[in-house]
């Protein structure tokens, strides 16, 4: 069942206009198979309206990032829908795709398009991880925005138990056919640099793996990463920190990134 609710993330991915009064939240922002997923914009603004272009906070839901393949499709209709001064809009979702079937463990977006007062776009990238294991996959920390305001987004896909062959990361709303660099770490960290965030800790080894994006334009560089996890008992319970960088002449300092992901190996 598709429901309505009411109720309250903020990970603003690519925009031509900024957002700085639109609340956003997912709950929850991890979720067991089956659990109901609520996405709830506030505007905080005392002032300003902005505007949905359908009656529906979103329209799909994404399996990676806001560009990626929607695995279900919401039914809503095309006409302007205002969202006043304090409004609040929510939206749920089931975790079924468009056929009804529950959809499987991984990282699902929310694409958000909104108008603000003149009419210029904000586009947003609410997140779910959907976990069947006790360590689920985190995402943390904020993307770095590149062309036309488009943060990449670092996901991942599957059950991260050993023995998983079929475990997978991806890389989602980067720039089309650009250079990119996976930075894989056993700590986390966060250091600010002129283009942007590490958000591993630079002081432990630090693993770097060239990536050939997918794609072509602003928000449409893509990438599935094969993750193979050993079948080793002895690893469960490691951890690995990821964080992908991107060369992108349209972002600060000639860099975008994503978001950091935490894997822990499970049973």
């Amino acid at each position: 069942m598709k429901i309505l609710t009411t109720a309250l993330l903020s990970l603003a991915v690519g925009s031509t206009a900024s957002a700085t009064d639109l609340q956003l939240t997912v709950s929850p922002e991890v979720a067991k198979p089956g659990q109901i997923v609520t996405v709830t914009m506030t505007n905080t603004s005392a002032t300003d309206t902005y505007t949905l272009p359908s009656p529906c906070l979103w329209k799909s839901v994404n399996a990676g990032g806001y560009n990626a393949v929607p695995v279900f499709n919401m039914f809503c209709g095309s006409f302007l829908s205002p969202v006043a001064p304090g409004q609040t809009i929510s939206m749920a979702w089931d975790q079924t795709d468009d056929s009804g079937s529950q959809v499987g463990d991984g990282t699902y977006v929310f694409p958000v398009r909104i108008y603000d007062a003149s009419f210029s776009t904000i586009t947003m990238a609410p997140t779910v991880v959907v976990s069947s294991v006790t360590n689920p996959p985190a995402l943390y920390g904020k993307g770095g925005a590149g062309s036309a305001g488009w943060a990449p987004i670092l996901g991942s896909h599957g059950v991260p138990s050993v023995g998983n062959s079929a475990f997978h990361l991806s890389v989602y709303d980067a720039l089309g056919a650009a250079p990119a660099m996976m930075l894989i770490s056993a700590k986390a960290g966060e250091t600010t640099v002129g283009w942007g965030t590490y958000l591993l800790d630079l002081s432990a080894p630090v693993i770097s793996i060239a990536l050939p994006l997918g794609g072509a334009g602003a928000g449409a560089g893509s990438l599935n990463i094969p993750a193979p996890l050993p079948n080793n008992p002895a690893l469960i319970g490691q951890r690995a920190f990821t964080q992908v960088i991107v060369l992108d002449a349209g972002s600060a300092g000639n860099l975008a990134h994503t978001n950091g992901l935490e894997v822990i190996l499970n049973s």
